[in-house]
C-alpha cells in the first residue's frame, strides 16, 4: 500500500517537473486618463463659497465649474 502510494507520488512529481511552464501575456499599457486636483481649483471653490456666504447667497453644487 504505502510504496504502491509513494510510487504514485513521484510518478505524479516527475509529470509535474517535465511540464512546460506556460508564457504569460505582457499587459498592455493602459493610458492613465487621472487628472490631480490642484490647488487653484480648490482655491477658486473656496472663493465661490466665501464670496456666496458673504453676499448672503446660498452656495450652489455648481461652482465647481
Amino acid at each position: 500500500g504505502e510504496k504502491s502510494h509513494q510510487s504514485l507520488r513521484w510518478a505524479v512529481r516527475d509529470q509535474l517537473l517535465q511540464k512546460d511552464v506556460p508564457v504569460k501575456k505582457k499587459s498592455v499599457p493602459r493610458v492613465n486618463n487621472y487628472v490631480v486636483p490642484t490647488s487653484k481649483k480648490r482655491s477658486a471653490l473656496r472663493w465661490n463659497i466665501r464670496y456666496s456666504l458673504a453676499n448672503g447667497l446660498q452656495p450652489s453644487r455648481d461652482l465647481e465649474d
